[in-house]
């Protein structure tokens, strides 16, 4: 978390606060209200310092991101990252309802862009046919793989998440540390997938699985 608001990642920020709330769910109640508070006000102020600094870039690109919001309503044929990624998600859906069994391949997701939406403006650097995954994981698997894909990402990420919220050891603050970890991986991939495409990288799925098999394996074969 703190790696992502360090590199100007919009997509860890997004992630940070519902991973905080995994943590939390988990080992809350062995916090007391000072340090609840005293976490709340740390976070607070270690932002505003991010934000004030400019050496961390984090204020240029917050205002980036509202700059390209406000103009993705303004005048959304005009190139920018959000834009870009926005044509993508609606040429991504569009090609996953077209063939939303197979789905359309790598190259067919390629050809299939160019045959959407060649271009945003006139700028030839914003041409999506260039993009070979959708920068949105759920819909990168249905359009280029198709549902059975789409479906096995839902159930890869509920399976960590069911198997770590159901188990209870309240009685071992090591385990419970790792059933916390267990829920903070699935948890960060889901939001990070919403911008990016992590899982069609062979790397983003190993590191998908080692995050979760290390705490997997620290749970105990009968929780307590």
């Amino acid at each position: 978390m703190l790696a992502s608001g360090l590199a100007g990642s919009r997509g860890g920020w997004i992630a940070v606060p519902p991973m905080l709330w995994a943590l939390h769910h988990v080992l809350g109640r062995y916090w007391a209200q000072r340090f609840r508070l005293g976490l709340v006000g740390g976070l607070v102020v270690f932002s505003l310092v991010l934000y004030g600094l400019p050496a961390t870039g984090v204020k240029a690109r917050v205002d980036k991101t509202v700059e390209e919001m406000s103009n993705l309503v303004a005048q959304p044929e005009e190139p920018s990252s959000l834009s870009i990624r926005v044509a993508l998600w609606q040429g991504a859906l569009q090609l996953a309802l077209e063939r939303p069994v197979l789905g359309h391949g790598a190259d067919g997701f390629a050809q299939g862009m160019e045959r959407l939406n060649t271009r945003l403006a006139s700028d030839t650097d914003s041409k999506l046919s260039k993009f070979w995954h959708a920068h949105q994981d759920l819909l990168d698997a249905w359009s280029r793989r198709g549902i059975l894909a789409g479906v096995g990402l839902l159930i890869l990420y509920a399976i960590p998440l069911l198997y770590f919220a159901r188990q209870n050891c309240r009685a071992r603050i090591s385990v419970e540390a790792a059933r916390a970890a267990g829920l903070m991986v699935p948890t960060g991939f889901i939001v990070f997938g919403l911008s990016y495409s992590f899982l069609a990288y062979p790397v983003g799925v190993a590191v998908f699985a080692t995050w979760v098999i290390i705490p997997w394996c620290l749970m105990p074969s009968r929780p307590s």
